[in-house]
């Protein structure tokens, strides 16, 4: 068992790192009533993360979240290589970018409660920047991505005494823009590149909350499929795994 796990955290670090897209950390509230608040942090296979959520009627709640890539505050530096004069979509073999992402929705909570089985549902959006530069001899690249997602989540948990378990499936859209600027060392000379994407996701996760009643430890497995097309198609998928601390007010 413990060589299964292994395996699974090894293959989430060397995937979740190759794309310019990283999955969501995902607001999983399950409230019951107005005026409860959760807030949680945490490490994922490859961001630190924030999230909030507030139930502010009987009815809604808003949630936010936001997560930056461990690559934000490292020297390491590489680069998505560039095929044919335009930046790869996703680039593969451990390419490392460094992300920014922050997200705000609204939704229903509590929607239904069958054997202490809570369903809620949240739509939003999600705007997230990824970049990188490398440096050589003669000249250095600079490459910058910045997309917009919209968003369907829906949330199917259950409360047992001072535990949380469940699953989420979030189902979203989003448009990327990308530019890679070329600057030699010895000349003015500027080599731009421009191109632009779509992707559709498809992220479903499963999640454990336990601990006491208001503060609680948090652990997630999930999985980020999608497609996306520009000048092609290009299907693509990777693991993810976080854990964190939760607290309920």
């Amino acid at each position: 068992m413990s060589k299964i796990l292994y395996t699974i955290v090894i293959f989430s670090l060397c995937t979740s790192c190759a794309s310019e897209y990283i999955s969501s950390p995902m607001n999983i509230p399950l409230f019951e009533e107005k005026g409860e608040a959760l807030v949680e942090a945490g490490i994922s296979t490859n961001s630190v993360f924030v999230n909030a959520s507030y139930a502010f009627s009987e009815k809604y709640a808003a949630i936010l979240s936001s997560d930056i890539s461990f690559y934000n505050f490292s020297d390491i530096s590489d680069f998505a290589p560039v095929r044919g004069g335009e930046a790869v979509i996703f680039p593969t073999g451990g390419d490392i970018v460094a992300h920014r992402t922050i997200e705000a929705g609204l939704g229903r909570y509590n929607i239904a409660n069958v054997e202490n089985w809570h369903l809620e549902c949240f739509v939003g959006l999600r705007y997230g920047e990824a970049d990188n530069t490398k440096k050589e001899n003669t000249h250095n690249y600079y490459f910058n991505n910045w997309y917009l997602q919209s968003f369907v989540q829906i949330n199917w948990g259950k409360k047992i005494k001072w535990s949380e378990l469940g699953w989420v499936a979030r189902i979203a859209y989003s448009y990327h823009e990308n530019g890679d600027v070329q600057t030699y060392h010895y000349s003015k000379e500027l080599k731009y590149t421009y191109s632009n994407f779509n992707m559709f996701h498809l992220e479903p996760l499963y999640f454990v909350r336990f601990g006491g009643k208001h503060l609680k430890a948090t652990i997630r497995a999930g999985f980020n499929a999608g497609l996306a097309w520009s000048n092609g198609v290009e299907l693509y998928g990777n693991p993810h795994l976080s854990a964190g601390l939760s607290y309920r007010f």
